[in-house]
């Protein structure tokens, strides 16, 4: 995005970085900073917000429009300022938005709605009076799966018709904020009161229990956690980036930086990050790639490093790095 929200750009991560395309954005209230963008499965879709509920959805790399709705309107929140629109593909064409309770459901080539909106509200999933929900891909197909903040069950909410299959409900304790199915969907990460971060095992069918975690506190609006495929997932968070898997406790593969990060982004697999320093900086890319680096690294030194570089460096180098 611009630095005032009224242009998208693609850009290479590589070589020059060079200016892949960029669309100027017409609209009469630009994204919220705070508003990110949603790519669907397969990397030849994007989609973005303006004017508070208009979607638009383009092609990748070209940013060729393909369709454009409009959505419920996001009500106003307590502080008097419209609540942000939340969006998001569940795979490389169906896409769900979320205006305060009201959910719909979209084919985004088409720009139209596959299923008559309904509201959370409605499915009296809980008794308080002003829940706040969490809403995201099930592990069945053609459902939703919701959470009500502090509350132990995830319900499974039917696309086509807005109402809960009670038998597919899922306990994963009390505290729960939200959850999400890895790719080996007997497995969960889940948010917890507090900032925590916990993954559990629930095959269907049998009670659900914690195998990993708690991880955190996990900073506000400043981490980035995702599903790498199988069992694996990741968490950036803080000084470090963690790839785990959750049927594997003894497996961990870590990256350490020299502070605290400010993360913001990553691509599926959790290899390349958006972040800045939390101590004040420029936003950049780091890509988790010991294999780019050391290819860099030898392009500009031209030669192995000498025994006082490596004693200012982590241990574990390879013995050599660079070919002779």
């Amino acid at each position: 995005m611009g630095e005032k929200g009224n242009s998208l750009r693609v850009s290479e991560t590589e070589g020059e970085q060079n200016t892949l395309a960029e669309v100027a954005i017409e609209a009469r209230t630009p994204p919220n900073a705070r508003q990110e963008l949603a790519v669907n499965r397969a990397r030849t879709l994007v989609a973005d917000v303006s004017n508070g509920n208009r979607i638009t959805v383009r092609a990748l790399p070209t940013l060729r429009p393909v369709a454009e709705f409009t959505t419920a309107q996001p009500p106003v929140g307590k502080d008097g300022k419209p609540e942000l629109l939340q969006f998001r593909f569940l795979d490389d064409d169906r896409f769900l938005t979320v205006s305060g309770t009201r959910v719909e459901y979209w084919d985004a080539r088409a720009g139209r709605a596959l299923s008559q909106p309904f509201d959370l509200g409605d499915l009296r999933l809980t008794t308080r009076t002003e829940p706040n929900y969490a809403v995201g891909p099930h592990r069945e197909p053609g459902h939703l799966a919701v959470t009500v903040q502090g509350e132990p069950v995830v319900h499974a909410i039917d696309l086509r018709t807005g109402r809960e299959n009670e038998a597919l409900r899922v306990d994963l304790g009390y505290g729960l904020v939200a959850a999400a199915f890895l790719e080996d969907a007997r497995y969960a990460s889940v948010m917890t009161t507090g900032g925590m971060m916990e993954v559990w095992s629930a095959p269907p069918g049998k009670p659900a229990k914690r195998v990993a975690g708690p991880f955190g506190p996990l900073k506000e609006n400043r981490f980035v956690w995702g599903a790498t495929g199988g069992s694996g997932y990741f968490v950036a968070n803080l000084s470090s980036v963690q790839f785990l898997k959750a049927d594997d406790p003894g497996y961990r593969q870590s990256y350490e930086f020299g502070e605290d990060q400010g993360f913001l982004a990553a691509i599926r697999d959790g290899r390349a990050l958006l972040r800045s320093p939390a101590s004040g900086g420029v936003l950049g890319l780091v890509r988790l790639d010991p294999a780019l680096w050391k290819r860099h690294l030898c392009n500009v030194v031209g030669r192995d490093l000498t025994d006082d570089e490596r004693g200012s460096l982590p241990d574990g180098l390879p013995t050599q790095l660079c070919p002779s």
